[in-house]
């Protein structure tokens, strides 16, 4: 944890692959989860693509936990993975660690308003035309996780509606992908919204 704080590469570097093998196996009670977190979300957003890589698989992994959930979102966790996909949108292998811990993150309800309000949903519709299947897979499943909670949690966040009904075309361009999973996310999405 101390090295996530040192602002040497190295040090991040080291502290990222760490923690990130250190949270696949050990399970961690919510209570103490605060110091990790706060370390995840110093190094999440990191100018160095290893150390974002590595940060957000484990912020991937302890995001399976229900119950360490609401407290990712209470310490920023959100906002610092929309940060470092703005950063490493052109990098695949963060992509898709980054999009698939914010997928997780939209599992559950109490998740999604700040998911939304940290400005990923045109991030995610444009990572949609990604040359990467998994990465349209991961973003495809995750707009459908959003698009959930259309008529409830988005209902009052217009932004959000205009920039989906803008894009559906290319949400329903997926619906006719030779690739079944694929398809069956982009259905999905369109049946939420």
């Amino acid at each position: 944890l101390k090295l996530s704080h040192s602002p040497d590469k190295g040090d991040q570097q080291k502290a990222a692959l760490e923690l990130s093998k250190l949270v696949e196996g050990t399970v961690f009670p919510a209570v103490s989860f605060g110091p990790l977190a706060h370390a995840l979300c110093r190094l999440v957003p990191s100018e160095h693509r290893d150390v974002a890589c590595y940060s957000a698989k484990a912020v991937k992994t302890l995001l399976l936990d229900d119950a360490l959930r609401p407290q990712a979102v209470a310490v920023g966790i959100p906002a610092a993975l929309v940060e470092s996909l703005r950063r490493w949108s052109d990098e695949v292998t963060c992509v898709r660690e980054l999009v698939g811990a914010l997928q997780t993150l939209c599992w559950d309800r109490v998740a999604v308003p700040t998911v939304v309000s940290s400005g990923i949903v045109p991030l995610l519709l444009d990572l949609l035309a990604s040359p990467d299947l998994e990465t349209r897979l991961l973003c495809t499943a995750t707009v459908a996780n959003l698009m959930s909670y259309a008529d409830s949690l988005l209902l009052t966040q217009d932004d959000v509606v205009q920039e989906v009904s803008q894009r559906v075309g290319a949400i329903l361009d997926l619906a006719k992908s030779h690739d079944k999973a694929e398809r069956c996310y982009a259905v999905a999405a369109v049946a939420n919204a």
